[in-house]
């Protein structure tokens, strides 16, 4: 049973996390997307969102961690022995699958640095990845997914929960950032889903029917 001050950290975590993600969602939403085109125009708006998007979310999310580094908190669990090696090196596998999901996306793709470089040279845009996922080969005729996307059809979703969950020490506000981050992963992965199904048709209904929405066949429905 946790005191009065560790339920009060452990609210003050999950709303203020939730303060942050909803925020996020709501620049990630097409509408948003939208009017930033209206008011910066086309060219811009497909130069400069995507990283501006990122650059937002990175510093407030540096907010946010400095305000959870001044509650108070206690540990809950310390896994040790065996265990605890299993743990770490599910972690580092999934940290390599986050890694090398990001990296197919591609490097300067991912955060928006190639499409904004390529505003400042004066050169078209390339088109943006949609979601997380890298851009199919022109022609193909389905998503040119493979590696960690051969595994779940949002890696660098579930690969982040897999990393967090692992943690062989557990405190009360890495607990409650779990359970908000859980929630928000899995509804941002479903929301996901449909922006591929828009954008990519007949070819991401073939990919849906070949890897599963989470890494085991039971996450299959959450997806349709």
């Amino acid at each position: 049973m946790l005191s009065p001050v560790y339920t009060s950290t452990a609210i003050k975590s999950a709303l203020a996390l939730s303060a942050w993600a909803a925020v996020h969602s709501l620049l990630a939403t097409s509408r948003v997307k939208r009017r930033a085109r209206t008011r910066l125009g086309a060219r811009r708006s497909d130069a400069l969102y995507r990283l501006g998007y990122n650059v937002v979310a990175g510093l407030s999310l540096a907010v946010l961690v400095r305000y959870e580094w001044t509650l108070p908190d206690r540990h809950l669990y310390t896994v040790r022995g065996p265990l605890r090696a299993v743990m770490l090196g599910g972690q580092a596998l999934s940290l390599l699958a986050v890694v090398v999901g990001g990296l197919r996306v591609g490097a300067g793709m991912f955060p928006g640095l190639t499409q904004a470089w390529e505003y400042v040279r004066g050169r078209p845009i390339s088109p943006g990845p949609v979601s997380q996922h890298p851009p199919p080969k022109l022609g193909d005729d389905r998503p040119n997914w493979g590696g960690p996307y051969r595994l779940s059809r949002h890696p660098l979703n579930y690969f982040v929960l897999t990393l967090y969950w692992l943690s062989p020490v557990m405190t009360v506000k890495w607990a409650a950032f779990g359970v908000v981050t859980a929630v928000y992963l899995v509804l941002g992965s479903v929301h996901e889903g449909r922006l591929l199904l828009e954008a990519y048709g007949d070819r991401y209904l073939r990919y849906r029917e070949e890897v599963p929405h989470f890494l085991v066949p039971v996450g299959r429905w959450l997806g349709r």
